[in-house]
């Protein structure tokens, strides 16, 4: 897993810049893992005091398994590393790396606003708490392809402008967007998830929920149901 500059394959050169995102960044971060977190600790919990037979165990430990995978995922250490050919950033496993020859500019916008802020008043606390903002940051190529992308829910806009300023001479700079306007302006560089958002979030939260009330409705069973169904 890429978290140490020393892991960076001496294919790419010699490491001349490392970027790590600023710990006020890591409190979106933190609110993204919280499904996981929950998720694992009922499964931790539910295989300590229920103590399971064996299937079961194996069952609920693959639900840690996956529940840790993706709390790790979100809060794991990461960077973006340059050397004088490449940038590179760490991914769960390994690098996702760019030849920084094809980059022909950056696109950094600074309040890259959801699909749901679209046209509305954007104005006043309730509207910032509401519609919350977050800067993005693109490398493209000369076919406008995206090469890379940094998100503001891990990336703070301090460290993007740094390394926009490092990966190209040439920025097209937004004050304020939205990814409908960004989507239309620049085909490609606004995902799925963002383009129809809420599925993910919604999956995850489903899911985690239906575990975590699965777990609490088996460690409540009585304990004929639960010898009956071979629980112990």
């Amino acid at each position: 897993m890429a978290e140490r500059a020393h892991e960076v394959p001496a294919k790419y050169g010699a490491v001349t810049h490392i970027f790590h995102p600023r710990m006020r960044s890591y409190a979106r971060r933190v609110e993204a893992s919280l499904p996981g977190t929950i998720t694992l600790v009922a499964a931790i919990m539910f295989l300590a005091y229920k103590r399971p037979a064996l299937p079961y165990i194996i069952l609920v430990s693959l639900i840690a398994f996956f529940a840790a995978l993706q709390l790790y995922s979100v809060l794991k250490p990461t960077m973006i590393v340059l050397t004088d050919s490449h940038v590179l950033r760490a991914r769960v496993f390994g690098w996702h790396a760019v030849e920084r020859s094809a980059i022909d500019h950056t696109i950094f916008v600074e309040k890259l606003y959801a699909k749901k802020a679209y046209g509305q008043d954007l104005k006043g606390m309730v509207a910032k708490i509401r519609y919350r903002s977050f800067p993005s940051l693109w490398a493209i190529d000369s076919q406008a392809k995206p090469l890379l992308r940094l998100d503001g829910r891990v990336w703070d806009g301090k460290t993007m402008r740094e390394v926009s300023a490092q990966l190209s001479e040439q920025t097209s700079l937004y004050k304020a967007a939205n990814v409908v306007d960004i989507d239309r302006q620049h085909a490609g560089l606004i995902s799925f998830g963002e383009r129809h958002p809420g599925w993910k979030s919604a999956a995850i939260i489903s899911i985690s929920a239906a575990v975590v009330i699965l777990l609490a409705v088996v460690s409540l069973l009585p304990e004929e149901t639960a010898h009956a169904i071979h629980l112990y």
